[in-house]
């Protein structure tokens, strides 16, 4: 990726509630100003917008960049590089943004990769780097205690990690049985694994209560 994108790789991590004016400046930081440019940037996002695509078309007039907008949940984000995405000079330049919403992407005419679950080999790899620091080091009593909880997890890269930190450091092969047990009749391990996949899941939570709020009772 580095070496196709030679421009530089700039990675912004958006959420849910975006301050658009901070991350417009977090990225202006991160690329050199014009030349001609030594004035103290304004506090209007507007004019942060404008100064960012001005950056970004510059920058990308001799080398492909890669803009990564993480976690999007509305337009609003995306819509302020369009001048970069549609001007002569960002040609072979990408802007990768990740999110849920479908519409988002449909409104943008944008190319659609859904990310689907990890097969079980993939599943097991994740899983054990979090509980073992790597697969190599699952001890053999382990291995097929192992393989199960992974396998509860149904492939869910967030379920993978958080549980498979719940069991770091646990080496008593009953204590395995009974986490099986336990996710098998899904109940959570401990307070804390609670909390993390609360927190994790808190966004999706949020905005289905807005969009669809008769399904809230459901997911509850």
């Amino acid at each position: 990726l580095k070496q196709h994108f030679e421009g530089r790789i700039f990675w912004l991590t958006v959420t849910r509630d975006p301050n658009i004016e901070e991350i417009l400046r977090s990225l202006l930081r991160m690329l050199p100003p014009p030349p001609s440019s030594e004035q103290d940037y304004t506090q209007q996002e507007q004019d942060y917008t404008q100064q960012v695509c001005h950056a970004l078309q510059l920058q990308g007039k001799w080398k492909k960049l890669l803009l990564v907008l993480d976690d999007v949940w509305e337009w609003r984000i995306s819509d302020v590089f369009d001048a970069f995405v549609n001007h002569p000079s960002s040609s072979g330049s990408k802007i990768l943004v990740t999110t849920r919403s479908k519409e988002l992407l449909d409104r943008k005419h944008a190319t659609k990769i859904e990310v689907r679950m990890l097969k079980p080999e993939d599943s097991f790899r994740l899983f054990c780097w979090h509980a073992f620091s790597g697969v190599s080091n699952v001890p053999i009593n382990l291995r097929k205690p192992a393989e199960d909880v992974a396998a509860e997890c149904k492939g869910l890269p967030l379920a993978l990690k958080v549980i498979g930190g719940t069991m770091a450091g646990k080496r008593d092969k009953s204590i395995w049985d009974h986490t099986l047990k336990k996710l098998k009749n899904a109940e959570t391990l401990s307070s804390e694994h609670e909390m993390q996949l609360f927190h994790r899941l808190q966004p999706s939570v949020d905005d289905l209560s807005e969009t669809h709020p008769h399904l809230k009772d459901c997911f509850y």
